[in-house]
C-alpha cells in the first residue's frame, strides 16, 4: 500500500508484477465519508482476501479495518472507528489474524483516550459447489467438460466439470453470486442459478443434456426400420437410419435445422409420401420432436418400404 497517491491523493493499494516489473493500482481510497484515507503498515491474506487498515477515512474521520477480494477487485469496509471511549480511533501497525479473528491497536480511542486493542470477527471465506448429471435411461451419469461461471456484477470467473461431472469455486466472501452452465448443444435445469453465500459453503447442482430433433417414422402406425433414411440439413448435417423407436440428432446447436424422410431405393411410382414430407425447424436451447408418418393403400407397400412392383 502507499500512505498517499492515487485519484483522491489518499493512498493506493497496488501489485507489481514481478516478471514485467509493471505497477497497477487495484484501489485508490477515496476518503471520509464511505471510503478508509491512508493506509497503514501492511496487508495480510487469507486465502483471496487481503486486510488492512486506514488511520483516517470513515463516517468519523478515525480510520476504518477493510477487506479487499483479490478476485473481484473489489474494497469492503468491515469497520470505521468512532473513537470515545467504547471504540478506538487512528489504528495503528498491523492486524493479526489468529483462527477467523482479527487483533490490532488504535492509537487514540478508548476508555482513557489513550488507544485500544480491539479485535474483529474475520470474513468467513465459503465455497459453492455442486455436480452436473445426464438423466439416461439407466440413471444420473456425469457431465464432464461443462463451462461453469460465477459472477457478480463486473466480475465473472470460470471453471470446468471434471470427469466426475463435479466443480467448485472455493474463497467466495459474501454476497450474490450467480452459476451459470454452458456447453455446445447442451441444455441444463435450471440454466442458471442466483446464490447468496453468507459464511457457509452452498452446494448447486444441475441436471441437463444434449438438445436433440428427435422423432418417430412409421407407417400405417407401425415403426419403420428398414430402407429409409432421415437426412438433416441445415445449421449441421447428418443422416440416421431410423430403428424401432425412431431417430434422433444430436447435440445440436442454435440455428435452423430441415429433416427430410427419403427412400434409400427407388421407388416404383407413385412413391408414397410421408406427412410432413419434410420439416424445417429451430433450435432454441430445446429439444424438438417431429414424427413422420406413411400412409398407402397399395397391398405391395409394407411398412419395411421395400415392395417393388
Amino acid at each position: 500500500m502507499t500512505v498517499v497517491g492515487g485519484a483522491a491523493g489518499l493512498g493506493t493499494i497496488f501489485k507489481l508484477d514481478t516478471t514485467t516489473k509493471v505497477v497497477s493500482v487495484l484501489h485508490s481510497f477515496a476518503g471520509h465519508p464511505y471510503d478508509g484515507a491512508s493506509p497503514v503498515s501492511g496487508l495480510i491474506r487469507s486465502g483471496t482476501i487481503l486486510y488492512g487498515m486506514t488511520s483516517a477515512g470513515g463516517p468519523d474521520n478515525l480510520g476504518t479495518i477493510f477487506m479487499f477480494d483479490t478476485k473481484t477487485k473489489t474494497l469492503t469496509i468491515l469497520h470505521s472507528f468512532a473513537g470515545g471511549k467504547d471504540d478506538g480511533a487512528s489504528p495503528y501497525g498491523s492486524l493479526t489474524l489468529l483462527g477467523t479473528t482479527l487483533y490490532g491497536m488504535t492509537s487514540a480511542g478508548g476508555a482513557h483516550g489513550g488507544g485500544t486493542i480491539f479485535s474483529l470477527p474475520s470474513v468467513r471465506l465459503s465455497m459453492i459447489s455442486g455436480a452436473v448429471t445426464e438423466n439416461t435411461s439407466t440413471g444420473p451419469v456425469p457431465v464432464p467438460g461443462v463451462t461453469v461461471t460465477v459472477s457478480q456484477p463486473h466480475w465473472t470467473l470460470p471453471a470446468t466439470t471434471d470427469a466426475s461431472g463435479n466443480y467448485s469455486f472455493p474463497d467466495l466472501v459474501p454476497g450474490n453470486y450467480t452459476v451459470t452452465l454452458g456447453l455446445t448443444g447442451y441444455a441444463f435445469a435450471p440454466k442458471s442459478a442466483s446464490v447468496r453465500v453468507n459464511g457457509s459453503d452452498l452446494t448447486e447442482n444441475f441436471t441437463g443434456g444434449p438438445v436433440t430433433i428427435s422423432g418417430t417414422v412409421t407407417f400405417n402406425g407401425e415403426p419403420v426400420t428398414t430402407n429409409l433414411m432421415i437426412h438433416l440439413s441445415g445449421k449441421a448435417s447428418g443422416t440416421y437410419t431410423p430403428d424401432a423407436s425412431g431417430y434422433i440428432f444430436s447435440p445440436l446447436v442454435n440455428g435452423a435445422y430441415r429433416v427430410t424422410p427419403t427412400f434409400t431405393f427407388t421407388h416404383p411410382a407413385p412413391a408414397p409420401k410421408a406427412t410432413p414430407p419434410s420439416a424445417t425447424i429451430g433450435i432454441n436451447g430445446k429439444s424438438v420432436k417431429q414424427n413422420f408418418t406413411y400412409k398407402t393403400n397399395a397391398t405391395c407397400f409394407n411398412k419395411t418400404l421395400g415392395c417393388h412392383q
